[in-house]
């Protein structure tokens, strides 16, 4: 019986572990220009600015360059052009190994982008220049706040975002009572022999 137990519980551990999805912000869910609201709804993350506008750049903008994916920024009036405003993305489930870019940089801009588990400070990183913003290896992550400090510049677009997502795990309980029935099939089949 120990010689099929083994084999049992490792086929159960690979089935409960969990793995790593890689995911993407797209903004091409909505259409690209002023949103009219300082809200915006994705599949798989809700952003809200502290402006009455926001803006959503297309996946063919070259200015940002965010790709096919595109990008967003806070207004600071409706069909504003400064981007000097806070904004908070919320992912819809907890994401692991964050990054995206920031672009349109003006001498002034100065922002801090925080990385949070629940209420839980995870992260801080300064963005005062167009760059690749980096939070791999942090997860648990459920939102990210980016505090504009509101310099003399035009404030940035955010873009290209990618995370990690964990697959859904089957629940514990299937295996184990699939596990259990073919030890019970085992063991019965042992007392007939």
């Amino acid at each position: 019986m120990i010689k099929y137990l083994k084999p049992l519980v490792a086929a159960t551990a690979m089935l409960v572990a969990g793995a790593a999805n890689a995911a993407v912000l797209d903004f091409t869910e909505v259409a690209p220009d002023w949103q009219g609201s300082n809200t915006i709804t994705l599949s798989n993350a809700t952003i809200v600015t502290s402006g009455p506008d926001s803006y959503v750049f297309g996946s063919n903008n070259s200015t940002p360059p965010f790709g096919p994916t595109g990008g967003f920024c806070g207004l600071t009036s409706v069909n504003g052009y400064s981007c000097n405003t806070d904004a908070t993305v919320t992912f819809n489930s907890a994401i692991t190994n964050l990054m995206f870019k920031s672009a349109q940089y003006d001498p002034g801009d100065n922002v801090v982008a925080s990385i949070f588990a629940g209420a839980t400070l995870l992260a801080q990183i300064n963005i005062n220049s167009a760059m690749l913003v980096d939070f791999t290896g942090y997860s648990g992550i459920t939102s990210l706040f980016l505090d504009d400090g509101g310099g003399n510049g035009a404030g940035f677009a955010y873009g290209a975002f990618t995370f990690d997502t964990a697959q859904v795990p089957l629940p514990l309980g299937l295996p184990l009572l699939g596990s259990g029935l073919v030890l019970l099939g085992l063991l019965r089949r042992r007392k007939t022999s």
